[in-house]
């Protein structure tokens, strides 16, 4: 039997805004993740992508800097969020830094 993490499954977002950099946590389960990889290779804009996995979040309003990072990391991570996806979804952490760049990971729920 293999242990599962204690994300598995789950669709969530949480993000920090900070003085320096802005960063978004995204954890999507097997079936979003599935979707998002599936529309983004088919060539859907980012931008739709973003706002169906902001509406399967159910967060609700956000700061404009959160979309634009999710869209960064999407873009980021095309090719490497179906490899990801063992079952649970993908997790996907990036940071906006509003001066010098951006840093992300993208790993198993």
């Amino acid at each position: 039997m293999t242990a599962q993490a204690t994300n598995c499954g789950q669709t969530k977002l949480t993000y920090s805004i900070q003085t320096t950099y802005a960063q978004v946590n995204l954890w999507m389960d097997h079936q979003l993740t599935k979707q998002v990889a599936a529309s983004l290779i088919a060539g859907d804009a980012v931008s739709a992508v973003t706002a169906v996995i902001l509406d399967a979040t159910g967060i609700g309003a956000v700061p404009a800097v959160v979309p634009e990072i999710i869209s960064i990391a999407l873009t980021a991570f095309i090719g490497e969020i179906e490899v990801y996806d063992d079952g649970c979804g993908v997790e996907i952490t990036y940071k906006r830094y509003y001066v010098g760049g951006t840093t992300g990971s993208i790993h198993s729920q």
